[in-house]
This record gives structure tokens, C-alpha cells and sequence, in this order.
């Protein structure tokens, strides 16, 4: 019986273990100094390194926004909160930074402190975003070109030329308006 049941405990770590593995989004053990305890294959493959890499690590190493100098203060949140979601970036082993969310989970087992990650790259959806936002700004500035309520071609010219720079962020703008009829 005693044979029996460590088989059937053997078998669902192991398909925890090959579940943690094979999901999509980078899984990260990290101890309470920082450092790298465990990747999945979805977080090597998403920074570029290899397991082996990645456990000679600190998380300062793949987050330029959490230095080690933060770190206890961030520790110290987790650790009192229990989980936290966020949204930074992790550099890849080729320098690249990738927008990321976070989901930070504290977990203490048999007193031993560190923080499991679950780690999904979200940067082409922050594009998305930033092109929705850049689009609603475009339409407001053509919808408030076509609806004011200008006295003279200049006028028009003039509030035109400032939603345009306005829109674009520079320091300089003009336009030239001709007319055939002239």
C-alpha cells in the first residue's frame, strides 16, 4: 500500500512539474535575496538564456527598474501582501526590453521563503495601445479641426496648425494653403 501511494505521489509531481514546464508564460522561483532559484522553458525562451544561465541571476539582471538596492522594499511588500500584480519590463539576454506583467505570489514551504513569478510578455499589446491612443488623438484633433467655428481662412489655418503641433509634439509647424483661384 505504502509502495502504491508514493507511485501515485511520484506521478501528479511529476505532471506538475511537466505542467509547469510546458505552459506559455515564464514561471520564476526567486529566493528572498533575489537570485534565481527555478525557470520553466517558456522563460528561457522568452529572455534568450538557458536554464543554466538564468539561475546564476538576480532579478536585477532581468529588471532594470528593480535594482538590488529596492529589492527589500519589494520583498518586504510581497511578503506582507501575499501577491502582487504589476507591470515592468525584463531585458533579454540580447538587451532588448520587454513590457511585462507580473504576478508575484510569496510562498513559504517548510521554511523555506521565496516568490514564485508567472511572467507574460505583453508588448504587443502595449503597441496596441499606444496605436489606439495615438489614433483616438488623431480623430479628436481632425474632429476639433472640423468643427471650429472659424471667421477667415487664416483663422482656420491658424487653429489647424496648432492641433497639428499640439498632435505631434513639436516646437514648430507650418502650413501653406493654395489656391488655385489666385
Amino acid at each position: 500500500k505504502l509502495n502504491l501511494e508514493l507511485g501515485t505521489k511520484n506521478a501528479e509531481l511529476q505532471k506538475a512539474n511537466f505542467t509547469i514546464e510546458k505552459v506559455n508564460d515564464a514561471v520564476y522561483w526567486i529566493s528572498a535575496d533575489a537570485h534565481i532559484l527555478r525557470v520553466n522553458e517558456a522563460a528561457c525562451k522568452t529572455l534568450g538564456y538557458t536554464a543554466e544561465e538564468m539561475l546564476g541571476l538576480t532579478v536585477a539582471d532581468m529588471n532594470p527598474h528593480l535594482t538590488m538596492e529596492r529589492w527589500p522594499g519589494y520583498w518586504s511588500e510581497l511578503k506582507e501582501k501575499k501577491t502582487l500584480l504589476l507591470e515592468s519590463n525584463h531585458r533579454t539576454k540580447s538587451g532588448i526590453i520587454l513590457n511585462v506583467e507580473i504576478s508575484a505570489n510569496y510562498i513559504c514551504y517548510e521554511g523555506q521563503e521565496f516568490y514564485c513569478a508567472i511572467v507574460r510578455d505583453i508588448t504587443t499589446r502595449k503597441q496596441v495601445e499606444r496605436e489606439i491612443r495615438t489614433n483616438n488623438k488623431r480623430l479628436a484633433s481632425q474632429y476639433n479641426i472640423s468643427q471650429y467655428p472659424f471667421t477667415s481662412e487664416q483663422e482656420f489655418l491658424d487653429h489647424a496648425l496648432n492641433e497639428v503641433i499640439s498632435l505631434t509634439e513639436s516646437k514648430f509647424g507650418y502650413i501653406y494653403f493654395y489656391n488655385d483661384q489666385s
